[in-house]
């Protein structure tokens, strides 16, 4: 009697190596009533009180094996049954918070280490506002939906920059990269597009607030 099979679509519970042990065990108790109805099978009906206490014995070990093998697989069913339904549960949390927040998964984790790395490549070397931000549009539809990224927690943070810079056709300055992060950005720095990169000696911002003669003095 085997365990029963979950969905191809169905969530798959984390490994439990209680259920693996219990397998392990339902196999072997498998192997060992096949045995022991083969050994029964086999004894010689010729009449005598020995074959037939040999037959009695060996019948009752095979129901008894066929019983506990039955219970083994039924405690297995239910324990694989309730590990389905907690990642079915979870699976339906994520889509909920997915559904109250698309952008939930940039904000924690390697998706959000990547988007910080590759914004700051694009913050360096995009100085037209409109083209930054289209890129960034680009960058977060790459991160949510790009199957190439769904699970990129256990790569190299490097690695993952390196291809979706690739993708978004960027070229990084890799002399800024050193182990896991970038360079300090150094004093005075700011993002090629931001709207003092230009000298002036007038006010850029029409909208800045005036002075305040008092903090002056």
């Amino acid at each position: 009697m085997s365990a029963p099979h979950p969905a191809p679509d169905t969530p798959q519970p984390a490994g439990d190596p209680a259920a693996a042990r219990a397998e392990l065990r339902l196999a072997k108790l498998q192997r060992l009533s096949d045995k022991a109805l083969a050994m029964a099978e086999a004894v010689n009906a010729d009449g005598g009180k020995e074959t037939a206490e040999a037959f009695a014995r060996l019948s009752r070990a095979t129901r008894l094996t066929i019983t506990l093998e039955a219970k083994l697989d039924d405690a297995l069913s239910a324990r694989l049954a309730g590990a389905i339904a907690e990642a079915k549960a979870e699976a339906e949390r994520v889509r909920e918070e997915a559904a109250k927040d698309p952008y939930a998964p940039l904000k924690t984790g390697m998706k959000a280490r990547v988007r910080e790395l590759v914004r700051d490549v694009i913050d360096h070397e995009v100085s037209d506002p409109e083209e930054h931000d289209i890129l960034v549009d680009a960058l977060e539809e790459r991160l949510l939906c790009d199957e190439a990224y769904g699970t990129i927690d256990h790569l190299p943070p490097r690695d993952i920059v390196e291809h979706i810079c690739a993708d978004l056709e960027l070229s990084p300055d890799w002399r800024r990269w050193d182990g896991d992060d970038w360079i300090p950005d150094p004093p005075f720095t700011r993002p090629l597009c931001s709207d003092f990169a230009t000298p002036s000696r007038r006010p850029i911002l029409n909208d800045a607030p005036d002075p305040d003669p008092d903090a002056l003095e």
